[in-house]
């Protein structure tokens, strides 16, 4: 073996090396790249659905009652509305609302203890941005405690369930869960 052809295979040696380490390096870069994208790709997506995610609240307001409600000792009637208060629409809504058993609830000091309230489901098909939508009149003479739960969608088909909970005087949002898409099983 000559001098030159050691030379030769050396500078090819050397050559192969540096171009196998900026191979590697390259490599490694764009993995790194990669993952970035997909990051800035998820943080993406869940900057677009909280942008248009619905914000359902439950509002009771106070109303004058019928006229037809003579036999009750206190009259008392209010209206149920559903609001959203989020940024993007709210579909499929379902409304069940159910009698509650709270311990120290007011109507074990009202004078018509046996007065109930009525369990009730509603179905709603959309609640657009800042829009109000009656859901129930209630006339009763109860303090009855009651759980309201609501289910619904947004445009991404993530569902959400929220439950409220409270008497005639007001509600307040007990729970809630959202089941996002990318959280369902495939």
């Amino acid at each position: 073996m000559t001098c030159t052809e050691t030379l030769f295979q050396t500078l090819n040696f050397i050559v192969l090396a540096v171009t196998a380490f900026f191979i590697i390096r390259y490599w490694k870069e764009t993995q790194e790249m990669k993952c970035q994208m997909i990051e800035q790709n998820r943080l993406a997506k869940k900057q677009i659905k909280s942008s248009n995610m619905p914000i359902l609240d439950a509002i009771i307001e106070q109303v004058k009652p019928s006229p037809n409600m003579a036999h009750f000792q206190m009259q008392f009637a209010y209206d149920l509305f559903l609001v959203n208060k989020g940024s993007g629409a709210a579909f499929n809504i379902s409304i069940r609302r159910t009698t509650s058993n709270v311990h120290g609830q007011k109507e074990t000091v009202r004078a018509a203890p046996n007065v109930q309230i009525e369990n009730f489901q509603r179905d709603i098909k959309i609640i657009g941005k800042d829009e109000t939508v009656f859901v129930h009149r209630e006339q009763s003479d109860s303090y009855r405690a009651f759980t309201l739960k609501i289910m619904f969608y947004d445009i991404f088909r993530d569902r959400y369930e929220w439950e409220f909970e409270g008497d005639r005087d007001g509600l307040s949002l007990k729970t809630y869960d959202i089941l996002r898409s990318e959280d369902k099983p495939v």
